[in-house]
């Protein structure tokens, strides 16, 4: 998840998935994906503000769903991901532990290989945006 360039990704799905319906919540409101929204195995999917803002700064890129009302704060905010009522996965940033900004354009990742503490401690901060790179870029 990138704040700075408004766009989240998603991926790590073993089996073909409709995410038509699912929704983002975040401090400025909530943003439902469109039906249907597939996303295949292994390959993820990117929720961008402006698909050609991305792709001038990323280059042409697969998986792009473009959400215009898609908005983040670099300096403070939450997404919740949520499929109908139930949250699914949440992450938050700047002003409560661990405290991280996202203002320097680092990516916030979800940790892969089964991990689900849900806490923070799910999270890392990377150095670099790397999007449809397998793990965030490692």
């Amino acid at each position: 998840m990138d704040a700075t360039q408004g766009y989240v990704e998603l991926s790590a799905f073993n089996r073909p998935y409709d995410l038509g319906g699912w929704s983002l919540a975040t401090a400025a409101g909530v943003v439902t994906l469109p039906k249907p929204t597939m996303v295949g195995p292994g390959q993820p999917v990117l929720l961008v503000r402006s698909a050609q803002a991305f792709q001038e700064r990323f280059g042409p890129t697969p998986g792009l769903v473009e959400l215009p009302s898609l908005a983040l704060n670099p300096e403070r905010d939450q997404v919740a991901l949520r499929e109908g009522p139930t949250q699914v996965d949440r992450v938050a940033w700047g002003g409560g532990a661990p405290g991280w900004s996202l203002s320097g354009q680092r990516p916030l990742c979800r940790d892969p290989a089964g991990r689900d503490t849900s806490t923070y401690l799910d999270w890392t901060l990377r150095s670099a945006p790397s999007p449809g790179a397998a793990g965030c870029g490692r």
